[in-house]
C-alpha cells in the first residue's frame, strides 16, 4: 500500500511539473506582455500564479466575456460524455477481442479477424469520419432517413464520434493482449496445467489472462492520449462543441485565460486515468511488472548511355522467372508483397508523376464552360475532373500527385531525426543513471498532454509563428517530441542485450564500443529498428493530417487584409494535410475535396504497416528456417560422428 500511494504521489508531483511547463509556453504563445519578460525567472513564476488566481478564484472572463470557469465547463463536460465511455469501451472491449483473437488463432475466423484488425488499426479515425459522413450524405440524397450529422444536441451527434474514437485504441489493446497471452502460453506454467487436464478456457481466464494484466494496464495512458490527441479532430469535423476542439481554437485566437481554463481539467483527467490505473495494478498484480517494449549520390550518366542500359534491360530481363517468384512471394509473404507494391506507387506518384501532368503550376481557370454556360467551382468528380476540383477551380488529382513528394519527404526525415537521436539516447539511458532519470522525467512530463496540442502551442509562440525558417523549425520540433518514446524501447532492448553473458565476454576480451556495436548490438536490433521506423512513419503521417484538419501549417505567411486591417495566415504547401484543412466547410457540399487526400493519407499508413507487418513475418521465417537448418545439421554431424567411432565389422570372404 506504501508503494501504491508513493506511486501517486510521485505522479501529482509530476502533474504540477508538468502545469508548470505547458503553463509557460502556453503564455509565450498567447500573452505578448508575456512574452517580453519570459526570460526573468521570477516575473515568470508571478505571471504564471497571477493567471491560475484570476481565472480560479477571481472569475476572469474569456473573449466571449463570459466566465471563463462556466465556459470550460459546459465544453469540457460534453468532452467527457466522449472521453469515459471511449477509454472504458476501449479498454474492456480490446481485452474481450484480444481473448477472442487468440483462441481462433489457428483458425479460419481468426485468420480473417486478424486481417480486419489490421485494416481498421491503421487507418485514421479522421479519414473513417470523412468517409462515413460522405456515405449518409450520399444515401440521405437518395431517400435514406434525415440524420443529424452535425452538433452535439442529438444521441447520434454523440454516438457516432464514440464509435470512430473507439476503434483505434479498442484494436490497439486488443493487439497488446493477444500477444501477452500468446508469449504467456509458451511458459512452462500453462504445460504443467494442460498436462493435469484443465480445460483451456479455465487456462486462459485464471493463468494467462492474470499473468497479463500487468502488461495490458500499463497502456491505459497511451489509450488516453490516443483518445485525446483524436478528440480535437474528431470534434471539429462533427462541429461538436467539446473542449478539444475549443482548446485549439483558444490557442490560435490568443485566448489566454480560455487556454489555462482547459489545460487543468485535461491534465487532471490524465493524471486520474494514471491513479486509476495504478489501483487496479495494485490489487490485480501485487508483484509490479517491468514490461519490456516490442517492440542522391548516384552518378549521373549521360543520356545515351542510360537509355542504352534501360534498353538492355528490358530485353534481357527474365519476365517468366520473375512471375514465378513474385507469385510464390505473394504466396508466402502477402503483405509484404502488397505493402511493398504499393509504396512503389507511391513513389511513383511523388516522383514521376508530377512529370507526367499537364497542369503543374495549378493556374486552372475558375470556371469551364459547359453548352455557352460557365460551371463555377467546386467541381465534383467526373468527366471534367476525375476527382473533382477544389474551390479555386485546381484539379484535385493535380493537387495529389505534386503533394505526394512533399508529404512523403516531410514524413520521412521528421522519421529519420527522430531515430538519429531516439537510438543514442536509448544507449546512454540503458548505462548511465543521470539519462536515465532524464530520459524517464521528459517522459513522463510529455505524456500529459497529446503531441498535437504541443505542436500547435510551441508553434504558437511568435518567434517560431514569424519565422522565416517556420518549416523546418516544426520538423525538428515534431521529431523531438516523440523522442522520449522511442528512446525509452530502445533503452529496454539495450538492457536485454547487455544482460547477456556475451556482452561481458566481449568487454573483457578487450572489445572498444566500436566493435561491440558493430559484433553484437547491429545484429540484435537492426530487425527491431527497421520494424519501429516503418510503424512510425504511419504515425508522423497521422499527426501532420491532424495537424492539416486544425490549420496548422508548417509552412505559411501572413497576409494582411486590407478592409479590417487584420491578418491572416495562408498556407504554401500542397502537402496532403494542409489540404484538409477547409474538411470541416467542405464535408457539407464538396465532400471530395477532403475525401481523397484523407484517402491518401490512409492508404500511406495502410502501407506502411502493411510493410512493418510483412517485413516482421519474413524476418521471422528466416530465422526459424535457420535455426531448423543448423539444428538439423548438426544433427547429421552428431550421426556420421557416431558412425565413425563404431567397430567396422569383418569382411567375410
Amino acid at each position: 500500500m506504501i508503494a501504491l500511494f508513493g506511486k501517486m504521489l510521485r505522479s501529482f508531483i509530476i502533474l504540477l511539473l508538468a502545469s508548470i511547463v505547458i503553463t509557460y509556453a502556453i503564455l509565450i504563445a498567447t500573452d505578448a506582455d508575456f512574452y517580453a519578460i519570459k526570460s526573468d525567472e521570477i516575473e515568470v513564476l508571478k505571471g504564471v500564479y497571477q493567471y491560475y488566481k484570476e481565472i480560479y478564484i477571481e472569475g476572469a472572463e474569456n473573449r466571449y466575456s463570459f466566465p471563463v470557469w462556466e465556459h470550460v465547463e459546459s465544453y469540457f463536460l460534453r468532452s467527457l460524455k466522449l472521453v469515459i465511455p471511449a477509454f472504458l469501451i476501449s479498454m474492456v472491449g480490446g481485452v474481450i477481442l484480444g481473448i477472442f483473437s487468440f483462441i481462433y488463432r489457428e483458425k479460419r475466423i481468426g485468420r480473417v479477424w486478424k486481417v480486419k484488425e489490421m485494416l481498421f488499426g491503421t487507418i485514421p479515425d479522421f479519414f473513417l469520419f470523412i468517409a462515413i459522413q460522405f456515405g449518409l450524405i450520399l444515401l440521405m440524397r437518395m431517400g435514406f432517413p434525415k440524420l443529424d450529422l452535425y452538433g452535439h444536441e442529438n444521441w447520434f451527434n454523440v454516438v457516432f464520434p464514440l464509435t470512430i474514437l473507439t476503434i483505434a485504441p479498442t484494436l490497439y489493446i486488443s493487439n497488446i493482449t493477444f500477444h501477452s497471452l500468446l508469449e504467456d502460453v509458451k511458459k512452462d506454467f500453462v504445460r504443467t496445467a494442460a498436462g493435469k487436464g484443465t480445460s483451456d478456457t479455465k487456462i486462459i481466464f485464471t493463468h494467462l489472462l492474470w499473468n497479463s494484466w500487468g502488461t495490458v494496464l500499463s497502456y491505459s495512458q497511451t489509450v488516453m492520449l490516443f483518445i485525446l490527441t483524436s478528440l480535437p479532430v474528431i470534434e471539429k469535423l462533427g462541429f461538436y462543441k467539446g473542449a478539444g476542439n475549443e482548446l485549439i481554437m483558444s490557442i490560435k485566437a490568443g485566448d489566454t485565460n480560455l487556454v489555462i481554463g482547459f489545460l487543468l481539467p485535461f491534465l487532471l483527467l490524465m493524471l486520474t486515468s494514471i491513479w486509476l490505473t495504478d489501483i487496479v495494478k495494485f490489487f490485480l498484480v501485487p508483484v509490479d511488472i517491468e514490461n519490456e517494449l516490442e517492440s542522391r549520390t548516384i552518378a549521373r550518366a549521360n543520356q545515351f548511355r542510360l537509355l542504352k542500359g534501360i534498353f538492355y534491360f528490358i530485353k534481357e530481363f527474365p519476365y517468366k522467372h520473375a512471375y514465378h517468384l513474385t507469385v510464390k512471394w505473394f504466396r508466402l509473404y502477402p503483405a509484404l508483397m502488397i505493402g511493398s507494391f504499393l509504396l512503389g506507387g507511391l513513389l511513383f506518384t511523388a516522383f514521376i508523376g508530377p512529370f507526367l501532368l499537364e497542369d503543374t503550376k495549378l493556374d486552372s481557370p475558375k470556371f469551364i464552360w459547359i453548352d455557352g454556360k460557365p460551371l463555377f467551382p467546386p467541381l465534383a468528380p467526373g468527366e471534367y475532373y476525375l476527382f473533382g476540383s477544389d474551390r479555386a477551380g485546381r484539379p484535385m488529382l493535380n493537387l495529389l500527385v505534386l503533394g505526394a513528394k512533399e508529404t512523403l519527404t516531410e514524413v520521412l526525415v521528421i522519421t529519420l531525426i527522430r531515430f538519429c537521436i531516439s537510438i543514442p539516447l536509448g544507449y546512454f539511458a540503458s548505462v548511465h543513471r543521470g539519462a536515465n532519470g532524464f530520459l524517464g522525467l521528459s517522459n513522463s512530463v510529455l505524456s500529459f498532454l497529446p503531441t498535437i496540442i504541443l505542436v500547435i502551442l510551441v508553434g504558437s509562440i511568435p518567434s517560431i509563428q514569424e519565422s522565416h525558417i517556420r518549416h523546418g523549425v516544426l520538423i525538428v520540433l515534431i521529431a523531438l517530441l516523440e523522442v522520449g518514446r522511442i528512446s525509452e524501447v530502445f533503452r529496454q532492448e539495450f538492457i536485454k542485450i547487455n544482460k547477456n553473458d556475451y556482452i561481458n565476454a566481449a568487454i573483457s576480451a578487450g572489445s572498444n564500443g566500436f566493435q561491440l556495436v558493430r559484433h553484437y548490438y547491429i545484429p540484435n536490433l537492426y530487425q527491431k529498428v527497421i520494424f519501429i521506423f516503418i510503424s512510425d512513419l504511419g504515425r508522423v503521417m497521422f499527426l501532420l493530417g491532424g495537424l492539416g484538419i486544425m490549420q496548422v501549417f508548417l509552412s505559411q505567411i501572413f497576409v494582411l487584409n486590407p478592409d479590417t486591417g487584420s491578418t491572416y495566415t495562408v498556407n504554401l504547401s500542397f502537402s496532403w494535410g494542409t489540404l484538409l484543412a477547409d474538411a470541416m466547410l467542405d464535408i457539407r457540399d464538396a465532400p471530395w475535396i477532403s475525401f481523397f487526400p484523407a484517402g491518401c493519407i490512409a492508404l500511406s499508413i495502410l502501407t506502411f504497416n502493411l510493410i512493418g507487418y510483412g517485413l516482421k513475418d519474413f524476418l521471422e521465417k528466416r530465422a526459424h528456417k535457420k535455426r531448423f537448418s543448423e539444428s538439423y545439421n548438426k544433427g547429421e554431424s552428431s550421426t556420421s560422428m557416431i558412425s565413425q567411432n563404431q567397430p567396422k565389422a569383418l569382411e567375410v570372404k
